[in-house]
């Protein structure tokens, strides 16, 4: 902040600034915006894809739309593997196959070179992976350039080739600001080394030498900001925070000797982790009403948190405490969205009873109601469990006389039985989504269509319900899969559920929550943050630090042969798992100003 406020930005000194994630840079400009008292005129805060995508539109738009749905690529990669041969995917290999290729893809390798592999320092084995994944690398670059789409790492390509080619392209700015990152890809230092050369730039690095905290990040140091030719620049060690210059400086260094300020850091043990929860929430209440520390200069983090947030929700709330979870729900969690994936599999499940009767007891459910009571009945005396030859069986036959529900009555009077309107309710109901899940349909608009359609036909939420924007966004969710058809090839009726099901489960829903409180988040959302308190949680091994797992797909071996032999920036895994888990304790560690509690679990 202090350096924008030196470039003085104005209608006339434009500066950019740009932050690893949208989130962040959001969050700059809100301190931004904070400090100055006013609006920010001439500045525009990026990310780099934000940045990328600017520089090719002013040079004339993309060669090709970009490609931005995980999903889609992921579902080409699987498409590729059984053009290859491979028929039996499990759920997820092309995802991991996606994730290897795009980590040669960001690390600018040449499909073409695989003929060099003959003359690598490498066993058969390696070599024979590393032609695997080239080639599966280069049918994937193929497929989307048939399909006339590009991936963001093509963006970033482009970019970077314009402003080589045209520097007045960033002319507008006066200055460029990068901020919150410890990484970049190979084709991010690209483009990061022509923005560089074409306009005065400053790059703020979490980087302290010959800290163990901070081995992680010495080789981008050496090879590509020492090797860069600027000005480099080490600023005050007052970056310990809470922690204080001396224990800062023994972090990870075991016999060093360093000592934060009494009372500066607290250690806290818990049995399980949600008691981590309440005991983080009990925490945040002694910082707020103790030593007057306002809610919104307090944060809690974990290094994810998905195994915290249900619970850490409940505790803040139940102390009184205002939160804003900056990590979004699974879009799953919200029983609107689990509706729609209930009804979408029915046919794939065989119309388990159980699952068709909850569709019609939700609130929800958009149809008739009046029944429901008969068709709890049916299903329970006529022991209708799942498959549809026991709904032809048990249901069909009954929807023109009543269903008995109890043996004939000695005096007479007429037995329980549910009424034949009710049966064919229940029968017309269901047999109509059958046939409207079994709608003849070809590619993949056909079938997104016609989930649409059955979707909105049956389900519903009111203005004002909690989960309609859950409702809204699983719908739609059905809807997006209709733009596959120009890469991928028409998909069978399973492979059109799965996919819907993959894509709902990788979707999020940011809940309602107050803008201004405590704020909930994980370790790589807080890069470049910085709190007046900070409560950490899930600080045992496996949580924080993760364990380091190596890529089965892409090896450290082979990491080590592209890297070392061909040239290309790549991180091993395994080698270099932990020193990135300490790189991000040491991050969120030093993000602490004045106090910094430490939650651990004594029990797993």
């Amino acid at each position: 902040l202090g350096r924008l406020a030196e470039l003085a930005p104005g209608p006339s000194c434009r500066v950019a600034v740009v932050a690893p994630s949208r989130r962040l840079a959001d969050r700059l400009q809100r301190l931004a915006a904070g400090t100055a008292g006013r609006a920010l005129l001439g500045v525009r805060f990026h990310t780099f894809f934000s940045l990328a995508s600017e520089v090719v539109e002013a040079s004339g738009g993309p060669e090709r739309p970009v490609a931005g749905d995980p999903l889609l690529h992921d579902l080409l990669v699987d498409q590729i593997l059984r053009g290859r041969g491979q028929e039996r995917l499990t759920r997820g290999l092309g995802a991991a196959f996606r994730a290897s290729i795009r980590d040669l893809v960001d690390a600018g390798i040449n499909t073409a070179r695989a003929a060099d592999f003959g003359d690598l320092e490498a066993s058969e084995a390696v070599k024979k992976r590393l032609a695997l994944l080239f080639g599966l690398t280069a049918d994937y670059q193929a497929g989307l350039e048939a399909a006339g789409l590009m991936s963001s790492s093509g963006l970033t390509t482009q970019a970077r080739r314009a402003v080589e080619k045209a520097p007045d392209l960033l002319a507008g700015y006066e200055g460029v600001l990068y901020y919150g990152f410890y990484d970049l890809t190979a084709l991010q230092v690209g483009f990061f080394q022509a923005v560089t050369s074409a306009r005065p730039a400053t790059l703020f690095y979490p980087f302290v030498k010959d800290h163990p905290g901070f081995k992680f990040v010495e080789p981008f140091v050496d090879e590509f900001l020492h090797a860069g030719g600027g000005t480099l620049e080490h600023l005050g060690p007052d970056a310990g925070g809470a922690l204080g210059s001396s224990a800062f400086a023994a972090l990870f260094t075991p016999g060093a000797k360093g000592a934060p300020e009494p009372g500066a850091v607290r250690f806290l043990s818990a049995s399980g982790r949600r008691d981590e929860a309440w005991t983080a929430a009990q925490e945040v209440r002694r910082l707020h009403d103790e030593l007057g520390i306002p809610f919104d200069a307090i944060g809690v983090a974990a290094r994810v948190m998905e195994p915290y947030r249900t619970a850490l929700g409940e505790a803040l709330e139940a102390h009184g405490v205002p939160f804003s979870c900056e990590d979004p729900d699974p879009l799953l969690s919200w029983p609107a969205a689990r509706l729609c994936l209930q009804l979408a599999t029915l046919d794939l499940r065989d119309y388990p009873a159980a699952a068709v009767l909850e569709l019609a007891e939700s609130p929800y459910f958009k149809g008739e109601r009046r029944h429901l009571t008969h068709w709890r009945a049916l299903a329970r005396r006529g022991g209708l469990h799942s498959g549809w030859l026991q709904w032809e069986g048990k249901v069909a036959p009954w929807v023109d006389k009543p269903y008995p529900l109890e043996r004939a009555r000695e005096d007479g009077t007429a037995a329980a039985a549910v009424p034949p309107e009710a049966s064919k309710a229940l029968w017309d109901w269901v047999s109509g989504l059958r046939r409207a899940l079994r709608a003849p349909a070809k590619t993949w608009k056909e079938r997104a269509e016609n989930l649409e359609r059955l979707l909105l036909a049956n389900l519903t939420a009111k203005a004002g319900d909690p989960g309609l924007e859950a409702l809204t966004k699983a719908i739609a969710a059905a809807a997006s899969l209709g733009t596959f058809d120009a890469a991928l090839q028409a998909p069978s009726a399973p492979a059109f559920t799965e996919a819907y099901e993959e894509r709902l489960r990788r979707a999020t829903l940011q809940a309602p929550r107050p803008s201004r409180g405590v704020r909930v988040l994980d370790a790589m959302a807080a890069r470049g943050d910085s709190f007046e308190a900070l409560v950490i949680v899930g600080l045992e091994e496996g949580l924080f630090p993760r364990a380091a797992r190596e890529d089965p797909l892409l090896p450290d071996e082979v990491r080590r042969v592209l890297r070392h032999q061909l040239g290309h920036w790549l991180h091993g895994k395994l080698d270099e798992g932990y020193d990135e888990e300490r790189l991000l304790f040491t991050l969120l560690a030093a993000s602490a100003r004045e106090r910094l509690s430490l939650v651990w679990s004594r029990s797993d």
